[in-house]
């Protein structure tokens, strides 16, 4: 092995009014904004061993725009090695949705990129392109420190009731509470650039925007622990968060919730409670601080480090039949019920998974929004100490749900176009264990 280079940078890729405006003439309402509460950014971390390069690439979007033709661009510029590129995101709801007319990663939108979408989206590359220059020259000697704890502001999100399932607070659905921080440091210990990967949703305030109560660009849950933690160190590093396996997984304080009422006769009722943009932004204050506090108790106890740079990777897909959302479809399935299938635009779901493994942590990526326990049976399936779940990888399928929660029929599996739960988890366990073949994990 080789001894370790790391450098890392990030970029403000918050949108001029110019391209708000056109957001709010050609995406209509629930894509368009008024303003900035928060800057929105990308941050990248490089790694080396003085030839070979890797990037840790995370933006606080709902997805990342373009990955494979910014990756192209990328080898091409600075070398990157192959599947060397391993983006991430927040999925900030609070963004503007990015993306590319002439399209490029797999994207189940029915609507095509607007002209606003992709001025948006060049403009976000051409950021992360000078954040990777900088990162890239930035490269010193150094070493990648891991630690992982519990984080506990997550919880499942489908809960069953006798009026049908609802999104809500499901503290016995299953959830992966892992919170996994990677930390590169200089040798006298002074730290580089940081990477977290959690499950749950970063889109705590998004019911204010569509409700058109609070249009303000900012970075929600993800984007706000990585500033927490940044300016809990005086800003001189990035933090790049990454969401995990979070399909049915959410922070366990939304600005929208739903409760089950009954009255004396025994009669059930759904309930539904909004609260004030005041109230959302100090809730979302709480949950931040938590976790951030969270990571950096993490980095501060972090004494499982290597000096060594190691670098190899795979990519493979896999289909399983597709299906019409049932919410397309108009109905709102009872719990256990199964309406009859109708065909999609796409009748294959296509499964990209790529697998990643950087001096001994393993990065699972998907493009879709996995279940919890699809992201924890692969976790246990890799002979790795750690795995970073990386989800919205290379396109947006929507939700994958796993076997046992398919027919809960929560918001996932309304709005999923993956037909069965158990091709799509038979579709991910022969998947990775390909990969692991082809990477030399098996």
């Amino acid at each position: 092995m080789s001894k370790m280079l790391a450098g890392a940078a990030k970029r403000c890729i918050t949108p001029n009014d110019d391209i708000l405006k056109k957001f709010a003439e050609q995406n209509g309402p629930r894509e368009s904004f008024d303003g900035v509460y928060d800057d929105i950014f990308v941050r990248v971390i490089a790694v080396s061993d003085g030839s070979r390069k890797v990037l840790l690439i995370s933006a606080d979007l709902m997805v990342f725009p373009g990955q494979e033709m910014l990756s192209r661009r990328l080898e091409e510029e600075f070398g990157i090695e192959p599947y060397g590129c391993i983006f991430g995101v927040t999925h900030n709801h609070e963004a503007p949705m990015a993306g590319f007319k002439e399209g490029d990663d797999f994207n189940v939108s029915p609507r095509p990129a607007t002209d606003a979408q992709d001025e948006y989206s060049r403009f976000v590359h051409e950021q992360t392109i000078s954040a990777v220059r900088e990162a890239i020259e930035s490269l010193v000697p150094a070493r990648m420190g891991v630690n992982s704890g519990q984080s506990y502001i997550n919880c499942n999100r489908d809960l069953a009731t006798p009026k049908g399932p609802i999104q809500a607070n499901d503290w016995h659905g299953p959830a992966d509470h892992e919170l996994l921080v990677i930390q590169f440091e200089d040798l006298n210990g002074g730290i580089i650039g940081m990477y977290v990967n959690h499950a749950t949703h970063s889109n705590m305030a998004c019911w204010n925007l569509y409700n058109g109560d609070f249009k303000k660009i900012q970075g929600d849950f993800g984007g706000g622990v990585s500033r927490f933690v940044e300016k809990a160190n005086k800003n001189k590093f990035p933090v790049l968060w990454v969401m995990g396996a979070a399909g049915d997984q959410s922070p366990f304080v939304r600005s929208k919730l739903r409760s089950v009422d009954v009255d004396d006769d025994g009669n059930f009722s759904v309930v539904e409670s909004y609260f004030t943009i005041e109230t959302v932004l100090k809730q979302l204050q709480y949950i931040v601080c938590t976790q951030g506090l969270e990571v950096l108790e993490l980095s501060e106890k972090m004494t499982e480090y290597t000096d060594e740079f190691s670098f190899t990777a795979a990519e493979t897909w896999r289909g399983t039949a597709a299906r019409k959302p049932y919410r397309d479809m108009k109905i709102e399935p009872a719990c256990g019920e199964r309406p009859q299938p109708q065909p999609w635009r796409f009748p294959v779901v296509p499964h990209r998974m790529r697998l990643a493994v950087l001096n001994g942590v393993a990065y699972a990526m998907m493009n879709g929004e996995i279940y919890s326990l699809i992201g924890t049976q692969i976790k246990e399936a890799l002979p790795v100490k750690h795995t970073a779940i990386v989800s919205m990888a290379y396109g947006m399928l929507s939700y994958i749900p796993d076997a046992k929660r398919e027919w809960v029929n929560g918001f996932g599996t309304v709005n999923t176009i993956a037909a069965s739960g158990v091709d799509t988890e038979r579709a991910f366990r022969e998947g990775y264990a390909e990969l692991m073949e082809k990477t030399g994990l098996a």
